[in-house]
C-alpha cells in the first residue's frame, strides 16, 4: 500500500492496543507509593484531616491501584473522570473533591 507521496504504509496492527495495555499494566504492578506518601497519609489520618483524590482516570482504574497498594482506606473521597465529571484540566473533579471533604479549593 502506498500513499500519495509514494511512501510505503503498513496496515495497523489489530493487537497493538491490547499489547500496549498489557505492557502498561505489567509496568504499573511494580509501582509503589513515592517516598513519604504513606507517612503523609498516616499523619493526615492521625490529625483527622480527610484526604481526597481528584483524578482524570476512571474510578475502576484508581480504585484498583489503591486496593493493590493497600491504600483504599486512606482516602475519604475519590472523584474520577466519568460521564459527568470531565478530565483535567477541567477543575470540576478538584472542586468536587474539595467540597466533599469540606476544603476551600482556593487554599
Amino acid at each position: 500500500m502506498q500513499d500519495r507521496v509514494g511512501a510505503r504504509r503498513h496496515p495497523l496492527d489489530p493487537d497493538l492496543a491490547a499489547r500496549r495495555q498489557a505492557r502498561r499494566d505489567e509496568l504499573q504492578v511494580a509501582y509503589r507509593p513515592r517516598d513519604g506518601v504513606v507517612a503523609w497519609l498516616r499523619q493526615a489520618d492521625k490529625l483527622d484531616i480527610p484526604v481526597a483524590i481528584a483524578s482524570s482516570s476512571p474510578l475502576p482504574w484508581v480504585d484498583g491501584h489503591l486496593t493493590r497498594l493497600g491504600l483504599e482506606h486512606r482516602f475519604a473521597v475519590l472523584v474520577c473522570r466519568d460521564d459527568i465529571v470531565p478530565a483535567k484540566p477541567d477543575p470540576r473533579s478538584y472542586r468536587a473533591a474539595c467540597r466533599r471533604v469540606g476544603a476551600d479549593p482556593r487554599r
